[in-house]
């Protein structure tokens, strides 16, 4: 029997896509709370403040579902290896929070799907059809049209985009090969610790600068993130990879709301058609798709 069949026999499979589409909900109003914060405080303090206060959620979880033990990983070297990508992943993105506005980063963003498609078939062993790689394809003419090399100026917010995707679907195909018993809480506190050694050094003098009201902004998101990182380990847990993963398109519109609300932007067409052919390539690939059973 296949991974799909053995989920869908107990039904998770539903369960596992609704808690994803959850998952990014959540990590949609961290993503806001962080561009709000850095436009008067610097990145490293906005990731360091809202690393310690991701932590709570994951204290909580911990002390009420089996002790502070669970948060240490039953498996050190793949915990660290997920955890060392998602928290590169997150810094990355809070970086081009900073510089680009949020529906451009999501439609870069939405490279995953296609790239855990990839790295599914290359360390997973899935098979996929060659219509599932044609929309592959598809999704990258997409993004071409986002990015426009050529007609459109780049920086280094674009760069930290891609690398950050690619780095997000490396750590789901490491998830997806850890040993189902490691602790959720486990997974979770060790992304956030990592991001929090990481910004340490400039994170502590850039902690001076926050007003209540980025205070206020930033406890919020980090309360949304550590809720968020939780909910998307069970999703991937629950469901295949190929189910849960689309659930981040739901980024795309609360993404446009707020930018036109509160960053005064509004994503150009190129931005628009490029994110329609991504998310269409991104929603075939798991109809396409087909694992060996």
């Amino acid at each position: 029997m296949s991974i799909i069949q053995e989920a869908a026999s107990g039904g998770t499979v539903q369960r596992g896509a609704l808690t994803g589409l959850g998952a990014f909900v959540f990590f949609s109003l961290s993503d806001i709370a962080v561009k709000l914060a850095s436009q008067t405080v610097p990145v490293p303090g906005v990731s360091l403040l809202m690393a310690l206060v991701a932590m709570l959620p994951i204290i909580w979880l911990a002390i009420t579902t089996g002790g502070l033990r669970t948060i240490l990983p039953r498996y050190p070297v793949a915990s660290f290896i997920r955890a060392a990508l998602m928290a590169g992943e997150l810094l990355l993105l809070y970086d081009a929070y900073a510089r680009l506005p949020l529906s451009e980063v999501y439609s870069l963003v939405f490279l995953s799907p296609m790239l855990i498609t990839l790295l599914g078939a290359l360390f997973l062993k899935e098979k996929v059809r060659l219509s599932g790689w044609a929309m592959v394809v598809f999704g990258f003419l997409g993004v071409l049209l986002v990015l426009r090399p050529g007609f459109k100026a780049l920086d280094i917010g674009h760069a930290a985009v891609v690398l950050s995707a690619l780095m997000y679907s490396a750590s789901v195909v490491v998830l997806r090969r850890m040993p189902q018993n490691e602790s959720d809480s486990a997974l979770v506190a060790s992304i956030l610790l990592i991001v929090i050694v990481a910004s340490l050094k400039s994170g502590i003098p850039a902690l001076a600068e926050f007003s209540i009201t980025a205070l206020l902004v930033v406890v919020a998101g980090g309360l949304s993130l550590g809720v968020g990182h939780f909910m998307l380990v069970r999703a991937f847990r629950m469901a295949p990879i190929v189910f849960v993963a689309p659930a981040n398109y739901i980024q795309m519109p609360i993404a446009i709301c707020f930018d036109t609300l509160l960053f005064a932007g509004r994503p150009d067409l190129g931005v628009l058609v490029g994110s329609a052919l991504i998310i269409a390539s991104g929603f075939a690939a798991p109809l396409l798709a087909r694992r060996s059973g």
